[in-house]
């Protein structure tokens, strides 16, 4: 599933710093605090 797969990208860019994962149309964004939330954008039909 490709939210498994969402997940598994966080958890290594968070444990691998320098060695992060691209994935096309996934967006990173630091809130105030340091967090990183990622976010991708959607077609519903």
């Amino acid at each position: 599933k490709i939210v498994d797969y969402l997940k598994f990208a966080r958890e290594f860019n968070a444990q691998c710093p320098g060695f992060e994962t691209d994935i096309h149309g996934l967006v990173e964004q630091a809130d105030a605090k340091g967090k990183v939330r990622y976010y991708a954008d959607c077609v519903k039909k």
